[in-house]
């Protein structure tokens, strides 16, 4: 007998199709069923649907049913119960009926042994299940600044981990102001004594899978010196990175390791800090006191990445937001936040979606 079995990553539900012996009641006929799709079987997780692919048929003892290209409502599943496909309505449903067709019973707990459907085809929010598989239990800790903090929000992106890749959430280490290199003058004052992510890093928990940085904006925001490549110090943002990335590298030698840029600020409305009570708080253009802007701190978190063999996305480029989408931090509010630089709960939704797909490709990708 065939079993199918379909991760759902919300609240880590898994919907497990069997298609083993089922024991008809006296008063009706009921089938046992395969599926046989050469495209795929998909479940969503946002409004609980299963879907099945063009080309997909469900095979009982009176024949075969195209099911291609159909959706059905799971969402009223309870954890025990059975699925049926009645051939008569072209529904699923935990109901039998004369002549309905058995495909398995739903599962709330983590069950993903057995499976004779290839693994594939078989897709929750469009990832295939052995990506599923790699990733879910996995323990994610994030580095980051005050977007990792949760300043401004309600809900902080690594709370949509679990959802999104199954991961399980360690203790983050977010602090307002970080910037990734250390400080190395007194412009601007209201940084002094925060510490950067080189200095914290090693508060990270030492048993984490997946390692999440995410930062830059203050860096841009506070003039750090970007350097050169080649640096190996950490007095330039160049050479902090390098140093960061050697020192995550070694403490997690086993790990995955992602680099993410923060999104653009409302530099207009928010340029780049100096020191307080000068003239020169950076300019409406986007460039800070060194003349530099936020493209040229994530060109080079790219380019250290990339040398030293770690994961990089851009969140720069993929969120240029401005006014419209961060407000302006003098009452005006925008559609992901409100001050000009701080997401709110939406914003941190999309940064995280953004992230979770990053993610889902690397892990798909190991498995190639």
């Amino acid at each position: 007998m065939k079993k199918i079995c379909c991760l759902l990553l919300s609240l880590t539900l898994l919907i497990a199709l069997f298609g083993c012996t089922k024991h008809a009641p006296i008063i009706h006929t009921l089938y046992d069923g395969t599926i046989e799709t050469n495209t795929g079987v998909y479940i969503t997780s946002s409004d609980l649907t299963l879907t099945f692919g063009e080309g997909t048929r469900i095979c009982y003892d009176e024949g075969t049913i195209d099911v291609g290209g159909t959706t059905h409502d799971i969402s009223r599943l309870l954890d025990g119960d059975d699925i049926y496909y009645d051939p008569r309505t072209g529904h699923i449903s935990s109901f039998s009926n004369h002549g309905s067709i058995y495909l398995g019973t739903f599962h709330t707990p983590m069950y993903l042994s057995d499976l004779e459907l290839p693994q594939e085809q078989l897709f929750i929010d469009q990832i295939s299940l052995p990506t599923i598989k790699a990733m879910v239990g996995k323990k994610v800790v994030c580095l980051g600044d005050s977007m990792t903090e949760g300043i401004g929000t309600t809900k902080v992106y690594s709370e949509w981990f679990p959802t999104y890749c199954g991961f399980v959430r360690g203790t983050d280490q977010g602090l307002g102001g970080s910037c990734i290199a250390p400080k190395q003058d007194e412009i601007p004052t209201w940084e002094a004594g925060i510490a950067s992510f080189y200095e914290r890093y090693t508060l990270l928990e030492d048993d984490a899978d997946v390692i999440i940085v995410f930062g830059g904006i203050n860096d841009w925001t506070t003039g750090r010196e970007l350097g050169a490549i080649t640096d190996a110090g950490t007095d330039t943002f160049y050479g902090s990175m390098r140093a960061l990335c050697g020192g995550l590298k070694e403490k997690y030698p086993d790990a995955q390791i992602f680099f993410f840029s923060s999104p653009q600020n409302n530099y207009i409305d928010r340029p780049a800090d100096a020191l307080e009570g000068t003239a020169w708080e950076g300019n409406t253009e986007g460039y800070n006191r060194k003349g530099y802007l936020l493209q040229d701190y994530a060109d080079a978190m790219e380019e250290v990445c990339a040398e030293l063999d770690v994961h990089y996305h851009s969140l720069t480029e993929a969120f240029p937001w401005g006014v419209e989408e961060l407000g302006d931090n003098n009452g005006q509010a925008g559609t992901y936040g409100s001050d000009g630089l701080h997401p709110n709960a939406a914003g941190h939704a999309l940064i995280a979606r953004e992230m979770a797909t990053f993610i889902q490709n690397v892990f798909a990708e190991d498995l190639t």
